[in-house]
């Protein structure tokens, strides 16, 4: 790194330097973008030249969710987007799901029963096979629901690989793994920031961090924010409130100690879609909600996490961490609803009240050792992975309750009224897991270099279904299961700012969560994954471009099908299988325009599946799994036509997308605009104006909850608020 002094030119919220030398352009993204990407272009000072620009795709930058030998996304084997916070700041995406589904190919099914997490991505949908992982930590599963991260603001970056990532990361990771990075306590810098904003529906968001060293070798920081609306549909209030803290002790330059807490208290919107009237969505019922008047979607999540980095020698390097995982959730709805054309009447069902308790307590240790064979380069990355999850699931199971109310002007009642079962305790499940993993980058030449890696997990565990007073009966069951995972790829590099990869890489995903499974999946192993992968990353135009291109092929073997001669039996002979083609890039044509686009095409289907219907097999071979849009793309512009002022337009596109898998529901695909404007009235301080959904896009689609009932976003919506930095 190099300290210059020079003129520079804050293009929102990126410093941007030019090293005389290289010619090369980089910046250094450590003012957060509503603060400063108006900053007057005569403003002279020194700064530390790393990160990237505005608009750039980090090709120069480390990523943790890329494996544990410190390359850079040019080095690596495979496809990466890094969402720095100051992007996710600028385009005004205060939630994780807002923020993910901007990076490549990546898109929402959200809903509230999998806590508005999940994604698709290269034809695979779900949190069982698109892993989310926090500080590099994942949350094992229970029952389908993520919950963390609850708001962007504590967030340093978002990082994403694309496509099979089981051999860093561990099951369920064949279509991405996910790494929300927070902020951590600096001893380099000392700064606080805060943002408030009020807008429509009632939207209220209040934000703010410090990070101050307190002496030479312990820093600080705090983050908190808070969230609050009355929501564009009826009784869909939100509010949610989350702080982090991390405390760092760093008494030699070769060794640290931080502990950090994340908190998160979660009133998600009890919202579950609108129902279609005579199979269409209508104007009339866009703003109802047909929940009960008491429906509830509660979060809780305590995360503490210790963290020890020690360099005993030049050489080597011992990371690890430590940490403690609490999720509680509770729902409490009246959750379908389906239009009866013969009465007139929207029939109400399922009063369903569910509460998951879910521990988890793990450590990842890794050690990372530079040596030589001769001139030849290798670094090597050996580790070990334990965790223990305990889950208790609790319901109202069998689910019953119906009610009719007119398609307007209804009174909604209460969940007692409807509900016909006692809330009782359900399943308690305890998870072992234990991983070991190898990773090696190996420099045949300054040009060449092969990633490979190797991971064993092993899984054991353990349910047991209580007795009670509905009649079921208590069941106990225990498996354990395990697998082998692994990668390798070739990076050719002709030079530092151009590089060409093929890899090929295995994953695997469970059959059915290995925290919530029942015992009519004992028999089942995890469905295996393959992955082969091309492309080419470049850095060019003397710094001012950034582009990746990647084509991709993955087969996915033992999905659960049906047998086509008794199609009540389940058996695991299915495939599934994705080819695409994705595109990055990012500009900086002059100083005052930055421009960001990815695009990706996509082929997915099924090869061997078979579904029950009416007590006959149907092949579905060929038919385009649920929830995959086939074509997808983002594209951010930002211009500062004067210091004091910048203009930011993102468009975002969703291709139509199948409801089902039999194909016979089609989703509409969509476009929506957003568009942000900041005047900074004084140094550090600016005023923002934001309209979300610009064009008004009433009929957009988010995901089907059932064949009759559809969950929208939200129409057109404006902000204005303050944001700060010193």
């Amino acid at each position: 790194m190099v300290l210059v002094n020079l003129k520079t030119a804050y293009l929102a919220g990126i410093s941007i330097c030019v090293l005389a030398h290289s010619n090369i352009v980089r910046a250094e993204g450590s003012l957060a973008a509503y603060t400063a990407q108006s900053r007057s272009l005569s403003a002279i000072e020194t700064i530390e030249v790393e990160g990237q620009f505005l608009g750039s795709l980090g090709l120069r930058d480390k990523s943790d969710v890329s494996g544990r030998l410190g390359l850079s996304v040019l080095e690596t084997p495979g496809s990466i987007d890094i969402i720095s916070a100051d992007a996710i700041q600028l385009r005004g995406d205060f939630n994780a799901i807002d923020a993910v589904t901007r990076a490549t190919g990546i898109t929402s099914s959200a809903t509230p029963g999998n806590g508005n997490s999940r994604v698709t991505s290269r034809g695979f949908a779900g949190n069982a096979s698109v892993l989310n992982l926090y500080d590099g930590t994942r949350l094992y599963v229970g029952a389908g629901t993520v919950t963390f991260p609850a708001d962007t603001w504590s967030l340093e970056r978002i990082e994403v690989l694309r496509g099979a990532a089981s051999v860093i990361h561990g099951i369920g990771a064949i279509g991405a793994a996910v790494n929300y990075v927070p902020k951590r306590a600096r001893l380099d810098e000392q700064s606080v920031e805060g943002f408030a904003s009020a807008g429509s529906f009632g939207v209220k968001r209040f934000a703010a961090g410090a990070n101050t060293p307190i002496t030479d070798d312990i820093a600080i920081r705090l983050d908190g924010s808070y969230f609050q609306t009355n929501g564009y549909i009826d009784r869909s209030d939100q509010e949610r409130f989350a702080f982090s803290g991390s405390i760092l002790w760093q008494p030699a330059d070769n060794f640290s100690v931080s502990l950090r807490v994340d908190y998160a208290d979660v009133e998600d919107a009890p919202y579950w879609g609108t129902p279609k009237i005579n199979g269409e969505l209508i104007s009339a019922n866009r703003r109802l909600n047909y929940n009960v008047e008491d429906g509830a979607v509660e979060y809780e999540d305590v995360r503490p996490q210790l963290r020890i980095n020690w360099q005993p020698t030049e050489n080597i390097d011992v990371n690890s961490d430590t940490y403690y995982i609490k999720a509680d959730r509770r729902w409490t709805n009246l959750e379908n609803y389906r239009y009866n054309p013969d009465t007139d009447l929207v029939d109400r069902r399922f009063y369903l009240e569910i509460l998951h308790d879910q521990r988890q307590v793990g450590n990842r240790t890794a050690v990372s050792y530079d040596a030589k064979l001769g001139d030849i380069k290798n670094r090597i990355s050996v580790g070990a992975e334990f965790n223990d999850i305990n889950f208790t699931h609790t319901n109202n199971s069998p689910f019953g309750g119906t009610t009719s109310v007119p398609v307007t002007d209804f009174e909604p009642g209460f969940f007692v009224e409807g509900a016909l079962n006692e809330t009782t305790r359900d399943y308690i499940t305890d998870t072992q897991q234990f991983a070991v993993f190898f990773d090696d980058v190996f420099e045949i030449t300054e040009q060449i270099s092969i990633v490979g890696g190797v991971r064993y997990d092993n899984v054991s565990y353990t349910r047991e279904d209580v007795a009670r007073s509905n009649g079921q009966s208590a069941g106990l069951f225990s498996r354990d299961f395990n697998n082998v995972t692994w990668r390798a790829g070739l990076v050719y590099q002709p030079s530092e700012l151009l590089s060409f990869y093929a890899q090929t890489s295995t994953a695997v995903d469970p059959a059915a969560s290995p925290v919530s499974a029942s015992a009519t999946f004992e028999e089942f192993e995890p469905s295996t994954g393959r992955q082969y992968e091309i492309g080419v990353k470049q850095v060019f135009w003397d710094g001012r471009g950034e582009w990746s291109l990647a084509a991709f092929h993955i087969r996915k073997n033992d999905i659960l099908s049906r047998d086509v001669n008794d199609p009540s039996i389940r058996v695991q002979i299915g495939e599934q299988g994705s080819e695409g083609i994705e595109l990055s890039l990012g500009l900086r044509p002059i100083d005052t325009l930055a421009i960001n686009f990815n695009g990706t095409l996509l082929n997915a289907e099924y090869k061997d599946f078979t579904v029950n219907s009416g007590g006959t097999a149907v092949s579905l071979a060929g038919n385009t799994p649920r929830n995959v849009p086939e074509q997808a793309a983002n594209l951010w512009v930002t211009w500062t036509p004067l210091p004091e002022w910048s203009v930011t337009g993102g468009l975002r596109y969703v291709s139509d997308r199948f409801a089902d898998d039999t194909n016979n529901r089609e989703l509409p695909g969509y476009v929506t605009v957003d568009v942000n404007t900041r005047w900074e009235i004084r140094d550090g301080v600016g005023l923002i104006f934001r309209v979300d959904n610009l064009f008004d896009k009433e009929d957009v689609i988010i995901a089907e909850y059932s064949t009759d009932q559809a969950i929208l976003a939200d129409p057109r919506a404006f902000e204005f608020g303050i944001d700060f930095r010193f």
